[in-house]
């Protein structure tokens, strides 16, 4: 190595990590988003698990199906798709199967436009009552192993994925007020599609409050990987720009419950705040919650957690980071963009201090 790497790992010797079983960082991945709709649980999962059943109202945010093999209501059938994603024309053919008790549905690609991009690529939907007892609660994960480390992330899928949602909701959980007073268009809707109606004792707006999450597995140890994400002071200067300068408001900064204020610009806005951030050593587990800032200009809650553990084969580790959150109102965005941050600063520290020998 040249003289800068040597300086590097002279200095930070605790980052480098077991590369026994090295590779190019951040290929393997899953990203998760879940939301809280009003739907009942058994009604929505219902919907989509039959691309014929949905209504015409919410016909045009799903991409339209062929059964290429098999009943489409089968385990197993096979798939063929086309849709437009953000103005590009895309097609492909897919392998779904479902479980009707754990109502989750998975749709894996088998040829098509995904597979330039990823090797694998499966998106699995798991819809399930709320706790308590009003509307449901829908998790839409993507697995995805990318073709190379030029190819994306597949935050765009999720994030079409996640309105999807979203919208689905507000068409077909309408209030009780809206149902005994619709017009004869909405009369005919409920007529047709009446498995679709939801129970709405508990109505509110779809999608504010939710949970986004992106998991990677990383060649770099999980102890390690865990002491630069708690230590802002120990990055070293090769890492030091991806992550917004934090300056300690009470406490000290290794102890759990201080109050840090950072800077940072995302997407080329310059932006601020305040949080707690409290952590768990044995878990590796660190969570920052905001209190004050440009955030909470969106969004009523909005805390970062990250998970660090150990590969199962030992070789490196799994980051989990994810966003729960609480929408201000439904113009608020879903806070994909931070969550596409977040995951690109795990690649990139991944890929500096993750030196093979």
């Amino acid at each position: 190595m040249d003289s800068v790497s040597a300086a590097l790992v002279f200095h930070s010797s605790i980052y480098l990590c077991a590369m026994a079983h090295h590779g190019v960082s951040g290929l393997v991945g899953k990203i998760v988003t879940e939301l809280e709709v009003n739907c009942n649980a058994d009604e929505f999962y219902k919907i989509l698990k039959r691309d014929e059943d949905v209504p015409r109202a919410v016909s045009d945010l799903f991409p339209p199906v062929k059964i290429a093999k098999g009943d489409g209501l089968v385990s197993g059938c096979i798939k063929e798709w086309d849709c437009v994603l953000d103005g590009k024309a895309m097609s492909g053919k897919e392998e779904t199967t479902h479980n009707d008790e754990t109502r989750t549905l998975r749709h894996r690609e088998l040829e098509g436009d995904l597979m330039k991009d990823y090797k694998k690529f499966d998106s699995i939907i798991e819809v399930n009552p709320k706790p308590n007892g009003h509307g449901s609660i829908v998790t839409w994960s993507i697995e995805y192993e990318k073709m190379n480390e030029d190819s994306p992330a597949p935050f765009a899928y999720l994030a079409s994925f996640h309105q999807n949602v979203v919208e689905v909701d507000s068409h077909l959980c309408l209030s009780e007020t809206r149902y005994t007073n619709m017009d004869s268009v909405s009369a005919a809707l409920v007529f047709h599609s009446s498995i679709y109606l939801c129970a709405m004792a508990h109505h509110g707006v779809s999608g504010l409050v939710g949970k986004i999450v992106t998991e990677l597995e990383v060649n770099c140890n999980a102890d390690e990987f865990y002491k630069i994400l708690k230590r802002d002071e120990d990055v070293p200067r090769a890492v030091s720009d991806l992550f917004p300068p934090v300056k300690i408001a009470k406490g000290d900064g290794l102890v759990s419950g201080c109050i840090k204020e950072w800077d940072c610009v995302l997407d080329g806005k310059a932006m601020s705040g305040k949080e707690e951030t409290t952590h768990n050593d044995e878990t590796r587990t660190l969570r920052h919650r905001e209190l004050e800032g440009d955030l909470m200009k969106d969004y009523k809650k909005f805390d970062s957690i990250i998970e660090v553990n150990p590969k199962p084969n030992g070789h490196g580790s799994i980051v989990t980071w994810s966003i729960e959150y609480e929408k201000m109102n439904e113009d608020s965005p879903a806070p994909f963009a931070y969550l596409a941050s977040f995951h690109q600063n795990v690649v990139e520290v991944d890929s500096h201090l993750c030196l093979s020998e």
